[in-house]
């Protein structure tokens, strides 16, 4: 029996977030980095700049809207990203 696809958007979105989360991890750790998690792969340092550079490769190839989510919790809080400068 085939899975029931979610009609809520926000589970949607979810669920699809998770994915992305989930894949990025799973590549972080075949680069070299066993120390990623999904808890840390958005906020440490390195992490979250290779994820970024993994998610920006994914552009245009669908769910743009979940993975722009994601580059923006990325670089929130960030000294260097475009949304800090004056």
């Amino acid at each position: 029996m085939a899975k029931k696809k979610p009609t809520d958007p926000q589970e949607r979105k979810r669920i699809i977030r998770n994915r992305l989360i989930d894949g990025g991890v799973r590549n972080l750790k075949e680069f070299g980095y066993p120390g990623v998690n999904a808890d840390n792969i958005t906020t440490d340092m390195v992490y979250k700049q290779f994820f970024i550079s993994i998610l920006e490769q994914n552009l245009g190839h669908g769910f743009d809207s979940e993975i722009n989510e994601l580059i923006a919790e990325c670089k929130k809080g960030d000294p260097e990203s475009d949304e800090r400068r004056d």
